[in-house]
């Protein structure tokens, strides 16, 4: 079987039988899509999710969990993945900049949006009583 002798040593197979491998795991995997949508055979379905996994094991690789593959993570992976979608983070962070600002700036200028954020019992609530309430609930330590 060709998927039993590629986990022992994947480089003991000659490059047409790589082909061959990868055509019968793509085949197999087709076929175990369909048995899931269109029949009812729990047996046949275990069997070919078996197959699938050995194959996909040798096809796919698997790669080692080491710390190096953390430190490679967060030294290179993450920040080669936040500069590659630098425009959209720096377009997200300029919309939001922007939106923040007008709201603060029309709340700190305009009665009329001070009135518009709440009712004048829930504001009045607010500073009168719940904010008091709110930071002397827990007092910090010194």
């Amino acid at each position: 079987m060709l998927v039993a002798r590629a986990a022992r040593d994947p480089r003991a197979l000659a490059p047409d039988e790589v082909d061959e491998l990868v055509r019968l795991h793509l085949t197999v995997s087709s076929q175990l899509s369909t048995a899931r949508t269109h029949l009812d055979d729990p047996e046949l379905t275990a069997a070919l999710s078996r197959r699938v996994a050995r194959s996909s094991a040798v096809v796919h690789g698997t790669r080692p969990r080491t710390w190096r593959t953390v430190v490679q993570g967060v030294t290179r992976t993450f920040p080669a993945a936040v500069w590659h979608a630098r425009l959209p983070i720096a377009v997200s962070t300029l919309v939001f900049a922007a939106s923040f600002a007008v709201m603060a700036v029309w709340l700190a200028l305009s009665p009329e949006a001070v009135e518009a954020s709440a009712p004048e019992e829930v504001r009045r609530a607010y500073l009168e009583e719940d904010f008091e309430a709110y930071y002397s609930s827990e007092p910090g330590t010194a």
